[in-house]
Formats: C-alpha cells, sequence, structure tokens
C-alpha cells in the first residue's frame, strides 16, 4: 500500500538536521560579529600615532623613521633585505 513512499522517510529528518545546523551557524556568526572588540586608539592609524609620539618628544627622529619604515613597507620587501 504504502511501497512508493518509502524512499522518502529519510529526508524530513535530514531537512530537520540541516535547519537546526542552519540555526546553529547563524546563531554563532551573529555572536562573533558583536562580539568584536573596537579598534584601540579611536581609529587612528599606526603612523598617526607613530607621528605623535614623534612630536611630542618620546621617540627620537632615529627611531622615528626606522619605524615608519617599518609600518610602510611590506613585510615581503623587508624579509628580502
Amino acid at each position: 500500500m504504502h511501497d512508493g513512499w518509502h524512499w522518502w522517510m529519510p529526508f524530513p529528518g535530514i531537512l530537520w538536521l540541516l535547519f537546526v545546523a542552519v540555526v546553529i551557524a547563524g546563531v554563532v556568526l551573529l555572536v562573533r560579529s558583536r562580539g568584536e572588540a573596537p579598534p584601540s586608539g579611536g581609529g587612528r592609524s599606526a603612523v598617526d600615532v607613530l607621528d605623535e609620539r614623534y612630536a611630542r618628544g618620546e621617540i627620537d627622529r632615529e627611531d622615528y623613521l626606522q619605524r615608519k619604515d617599518d609600518l610602510l613597507t611590506p613585510r615581503e620587501a623587508r624579509t628580502r633585505q
């Protein structure tokens, strides 16, 4: 009588598990996106902070130039030197 419908039986369980997995993944992504800390320094770049430290006299010219070069030169270029 129901011989033609037995192939459909696993799908409701699989679809239910898929739905639960999508809901859990959505909740995890939502929690992670809300839990990120805001950037420190009020959104100022590292070069801005470095400029301010140099202007206040906290670092000397040589240190300032070296650090600025480190910040502005890509890491790959620095490792080849």
